[in-house]
């Protein structure tokens, strides 16, 4: 949830969100919304699934499926490419919570920080929830803020790096989610 307050039904039972809420709903699940205020925005994202595998989340109670963007809940992401401090992350959600084919989280960028130059074998969405980042696609740069979305085709090589004076907060969504064991990045040097 963006903005503002939603209630989502399944048969009896409701789940209101607010900002900083977000529901992972596994296919095959009839979800009603109800109760929208005028003001609310929704980032509502659907993603193809496998119909010849079981989902383990489609039984769970939908409060069980909801859960809050927390800084408290981030960790230190120091991965590939990590430049300055590089940034802290909260998975929302993954296949250990029963998604098929998506990764998302949210992701701290501190300032003076980012991802230098790779690459991966997935598709990448960047959404701006606050602050701005610098971001390099190929040989094309730009400058993202509040609310704009980026895309990553798997293979593009690509950066970002935070060079504000405050954080940078992004939805990070990977298509799919690499298998256990496999690596996701590629770091990638020009200079050689």
């Amino acid at each position: 949830m963006i903005q503002g307050e939603v209630s989502l039904k399944e048969n009896a039972d409701v789940v209101r969100l607010e900002a900083g809420d977000y529901l992972f709903v596994p296919r095959s699940r009839a979800i009603v919304m109800m109760g929208t205020d005028s003001a609310a925005r929704l980032l509502d994202i659907h993603a193809p699934v496998s119909h010849d595998l079981p989902s383990p989340a489609t039984t769970k109670a939908l409060a069980t499926l909801k859960g809050r963007v927390d800084e408290s809940a981030f960790s230190v992401h120091t991965a590939h490419a990590a430049e300055g401090r590089a940034f802290d992350t909260q998975t929302l959600i993954d296949r250990k919570m029963g998604s098929e084919s998506i990764k998302a989280f949210v992701s701290l960028v501190h300032p003076g920080s980012g991802m230098g130059l790779h690459v991966h074998p997935f598709d990448q969405f960047y959404y701006v929830m606050h602050g701005q980042l610098s971001v390099r696609l190929g040989f094309d740069t730009s400058r993202m803020s509040e609310g704009d979305i980026v895309v990553f085709p798997a293979g593009l090589i690509h950066s970002n790096s935070n060079d504000g004076a405050g954080p940078t907060i992004l939805l990070t969504i990977n298509v799919p989610e690499v298998p256990a064991g496999t690596r996701g990045a590629y770091s990638i040097d020009l200079n050689n």
